[in-house]
């Protein structure tokens, strides 16, 4: 066999090989390179901030949409980076800014050092970071990604749809008008995130638990809200709907 033909063979099979790969990996991304294994972990993590981080966003003029953009799209900057350390940290980089993540544990990161595409001295003292508070999304951004989603009920939530008598134009104010309650949500369950959506109807305030799919969202109870000064806000199941 000449060496022109056995090249010919050798193109037809990479070409096989790239087109095996593409259609198994179509539409998931390529989840096993190490830049994006890092991205999903951070995607996965609850996210905690400390005033010293904050205050370093605002000098830099770096919004919440622009970190959790930065955490689905940016690149890790390996070089730059500490994945060995006892606390792993990882500097992730967009062509505006960058940010470093210390991964705390399997399910929680931490937002450390902040720089834009030219350093500024920044008054933020170091004394700042103390309390860590949770780094939550945007409620604009969660209702952007379910407002591209078909809604569903469940037959319990039509039921206490029904019960709580809800007007039918309720789920269209949802989310225009619906409020996140972040402490009541997990945003990071797996696979489907849970979202506790709140809003004013003419019987008070109301709770949709909304399930976030790749395709729909599933809206999986619809409970009253009560606002307990000790207890805080508590979700109430006004209907014998099962």
């Amino acid at each position: 066999m000449t060496f022109a033909r056995r090249f010919r063979y050798y193109l037809i099979g990479v070409s096989l090989g790239f087109l095996i790969v593409f259609f198994i990996f179509r539409g998931k991304g390529f989840s096993w390179l190490p830049g994006n294994r890092v991205l999903i972990a951070l995607q996965e993590s609850t996210l905690y901030t400390t005033p010293l981080q904050d205050c370093l966003l605002d000098c830099y003029g770096i919004s919440k949409n622009d970190v959790f953009d930065l955490i689905d799209s940016g690149t890790v900057n390996f070089k730059k980076s500490n994945p060995k350390g006892e606390q792993k940290e990882y500097l992730v980089e967009s062509d505006k800014y960058s940010i470093s993540f210390i991964q705390l544990n399997d399910t929680a990161a931490r937002l450390n050092q902040v720089t834009g595409l030219f350093e500024k001295d920044c008054d933020c003292p170091v004394s700042q970071a103390q309390e860590q508070v949770i780094f939550t999304q945007p409620d604009q951004r969660i209702f952007d990604r379910l407002s591209a989603l078909k809604f569903e009920y469940t037959k319990q939530a039509r039921c206490q749809f029904e019960c709580l008598a809800l007007p039918t134009t309720t789920l269209d104010n949802l989310v225009g008008q619906g409020k996140i309650e972040h402490k009541l949500s997990l945003p990071r369950r797996s696979p489907n995130p849970l979202f506790c959506v709140v809003l004013q109807s003419i019987n008070g305030e109301v709770a949709f638990m909304v399930e976030q799919g790749k395709e729909k969202a599933r809206v999986l109870q619809v409970l009253r809200v009560r606002r307990l000064p000790e207890q805080g806000t508590v979700l109430e199941n006004a209907c014998a709907c099962e």
